[in-house]
Protein backbone atom coordinates (compact mmCIF):
# COMPACT_ATOMS: atom_id res chain seq x y z
CA UNK A 1 0.00 0.00 0.00
CA UNK A 2 1.40 3.72 -0.89
CA UNK A 3 1.58 5.91 1.99
CA UNK A 4 -0.15 9.58 1.06
CA UNK A 5 3.10 12.14 2.33
CA UNK A 6 1.26 14.96 3.53
CA UNK A 7 4.51 17.57 3.01
CA UNK A 8 4.83 16.91 -0.59
CA UNK A 9 3.57 19.48 -2.72
CA UNK A 10 3.07 18.54 -6.35
CA UNK A 11 2.54 22.06 -6.93
CA UNK A 12 5.88 23.18 -5.68
CA UNK A 13 7.83 20.27 -7.17
CA UNK A 14 6.49 20.85 -10.32
CA UNK A 15 7.65 24.49 -10.28
CA UNK A 16 11.17 23.64 -8.66
CA UNK A 17 11.94 21.05 -11.54
CA UNK A 18 10.35 23.14 -13.78
CA UNK A 19 13.01 26.10 -12.55
CA UNK A 20 15.76 23.68 -12.98
CA UNK A 21 15.14 22.80 -16.27
CA UNK A 22 15.04 26.44 -17.90
CA UNK A 23 18.63 26.75 -16.00
CA UNK A 24 19.87 23.71 -17.99
CA UNK A 25 18.59 25.26 -21.04
CA UNK A 26 20.21 28.41 -20.67
CA UNK A 27 22.65 29.06 -23.29
CA UNK A 28 26.40 30.52 -22.21
CA UNK A 29 26.81 33.28 -25.10
CA UNK A 30 30.39 33.46 -23.51
CA UNK A 31 32.80 34.27 -26.63
CA UNK A 32 34.91 31.48 -27.19
CA UNK A 33 38.47 32.33 -28.27
CA UNK A 34 39.86 31.78 -31.61
CA UNK A 35 43.02 28.64 -31.57
CA UNK A 36 44.68 31.43 -34.32
CA UNK A 37 44.64 33.51 -31.01
CA UNK A 38 48.55 32.47 -30.00
CA UNK A 39 49.33 32.64 -33.63
CA UNK A 40 47.85 36.50 -34.49
CA UNK A 41 51.45 38.41 -34.70
CA UNK A 42 52.54 35.57 -36.93
CA UNK A 43 49.95 35.19 -39.28
CA UNK A 44 50.00 38.59 -39.71
CA UNK A 45 53.40 39.35 -40.35
CA UNK A 46 53.37 36.15 -42.73
CA UNK A 47 50.44 37.71 -44.47
CA UNK A 48 52.13 41.34 -44.66
CA UNK A 49 55.33 39.34 -46.01
CA UNK A 50 52.67 38.12 -49.31
CA UNK A 51 52.01 34.67 -48.19
CA UNK A 52 48.78 32.86 -49.35
CA UNK A 53 46.06 31.56 -47.27
CA UNK A 54 47.38 27.92 -48.23
CA UNK A 55 50.68 28.72 -46.55
CA UNK A 56 49.19 30.03 -43.75
CA UNK A 57 47.58 26.84 -43.17
CA UNK A 58 50.10 24.54 -43.91
CA UNK A 59 52.30 26.69 -41.50
CA UNK A 60 49.73 26.36 -39.08
CA UNK A 61 49.29 22.51 -39.74
CA UNK A 62 53.12 22.39 -38.98
CA UNK A 63 52.31 23.34 -35.53
CA UNK A 64 49.14 20.91 -34.87
CA UNK A 65 46.82 23.73 -35.56
CA UNK A 66 44.28 22.12 -38.52
CA UNK A 67 42.16 24.72 -39.19
CA UNK A 68 40.14 25.73 -42.76
CA UNK A 69 41.88 28.15 -45.11
CA UNK A 70 38.83 30.04 -44.78
CA UNK A 71 39.09 30.31 -41.17
CA UNK A 72 42.59 31.93 -41.46
CA UNK A 73 40.76 34.34 -44.00
CA UNK A 74 37.95 35.26 -41.07
CA UNK A 75 40.59 35.64 -38.65
CA UNK A 76 42.97 38.02 -40.82
CA UNK A 77 40.15 39.52 -42.65
CA UNK A 78 40.24 42.50 -40.32
CA UNK A 79 43.63 42.49 -38.73
CA UNK A 80 45.58 42.78 -42.08
CA UNK A 81 44.75 45.65 -44.12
Amino acid sequence: MIEKDTAFDVTKEIERTLEKLKKTKQKNYKRSTSRLNRYQAQLVAMRRAGATMAVLQEWLKSRHCRVAQSTVWRFLRDKVQ
